[in-house]
């Protein structure tokens, strides 16, 4: 086995550059919630590998019933034209089972000097990064996590893409990326690489995106719940109108919207009986990071408020199953501008 491959490796994505520039480890899980991430970091091993002599390539996507000893014979013979080989494990699930587990861990321990094996997976559970496989991977080789971008990392990542294409901006262009692309990054990467063709002279101006971009943003329930408790009615609004433009099932908006409703009345309640707020938090499971979020709720509707929106979330729940009369997707919308206590909708909600 190779010099140093006994030694557990992990990399930051922008690490990984001037590691491939040396020689390749037997193993590489890339893994992480970011797709476009993912796939570049494969690219950027796979051409790692073709400059290295590695021209013989096997790909293998783990499915239920996957022939595990097949992967083994294939990744242990070599074509007549190539000495090496790299060999890709895609496992979206993250899960190889107690076969595949096995299997993974034998094949770290026991990788052949000519042999690169490439894993790849979607977001790792902490149950699967607590398995002898995953110990066994990391420990023969390198690992690659691609953590989900969030908003308030995508203007740091944007300009990172930009200046990376040799371009320079103005004031504005990555506030109105931001507000185009949010939620989506695979066309926040695209709308990058179109500004880099329309940008002749190297610096991209507000009138280039505005020309250029087309509503990309794409949100989720979870999104659109997290703008409504951090009191954004002009963005809760817009991702509700996205969803319901998708065709997103409202049933799924109500639940996550009944279940945080929920939770917070009843941080609500416990912290207005006297409790310290910071063990009501804990003892809720707030993260540190959700934690100012849930306060600035707490402090736009009292315990009353929050009693307020439970008895509204029911009414909606109803509308939803047809035992009442009205449209679901308005009642989600005032549920979303109370939450926000607009205050033409929060004077309303007393007298519900």
């Amino acid at each position: 086995m190779r010099a140093g491959a006994l030694r557990r490796m992990r990399l930051t994505p922008d690490r990984l550059a001037a590691h491939l520039q040396g020689e390749l480890s037997p193993f590489y899980l890339v893994h992480g919630e970011e797709l476009l991430l993912t796939e570049e970091t494969c690219d950027a091993i796979r051409e790692a590998a073709r400059t290295q002599g590695y021209g013989e390539r096997s790909r293998w996507a783990v499915e239920q019933g996957f022939d595990w000893d097949a992967l083994v014979q294939d990744a242990h013979s070599l074509s007549l034209f190539s000495s090496r080989k790299l060999v890709e494990i895609r496992m979206p699930s993250g899960r190889p089972g107690e076969t595949g587990g096995r299997t993974l861990a034998e094949l770290a321990q026991a990788a052949p000097a000519d042999t690169v094996y490439m894993l790849i997976s979607g977001k790792l559970e902490r149950r699967s990064r607590d398995t002898r496989w995953y110990k066994a991977v990391c420990k023969a080789g390198v690992e690659v996590e691609h953590k989900a971008v969030s908003a308030a990392h995508l203007p740091a990542w944007l300009q990172v893409r930009l200046r990376r294409k040799g371009l320079e901006y103005e004031d504005g262009v990555i506030d109105l990326l931001v507000y185009y692309v949010e939620g989506n990054l695979l066309a926040a990467a695209q709308e990058v690489d179109k500004l880099a063709l329309l940008a002749a002279e190297g610096k991209v101006t507000v009138a280039h995106v505005q020309a250029a971009i087309s509503d990309n943003a794409r949100f989720s329930a979870y999104a659109f719940v997290d703008a409504c408790v951090s009191g954004n009615a002009r963005k809760a609004v817009r991702i509700l109108t996205a969803l319901r433009s998708e065709g997103v099932a409202p049933a799924l908006l109500l639940w996550a919207v009944a279940r945080e409703v929920r939770a917070i009345s009843r941080i609500a309640a416990d912290i207005a009986s006297g409790e310290p707020p910071a063990q009501v938090f804990k003892a809720y499971n707030v993260w540190s990071s959700r934690a100012p979020m849930v306060s600035a709720a707490l402090r736009r509707l009292n315990y009353d408020g929050w009693t307020q929106l439970l008895r509204r979330v029911a009414r909606m729940d109803r509308v939803l199953k047809g035992r009442l009369s009205g449209n679901v997707w308005d009642e989600l919308e005032t549920v979303a501008l109370a939450m926000c206590a607009v205050p033409t909708l929060s004077q309303k909600y007393v007298t519900l």
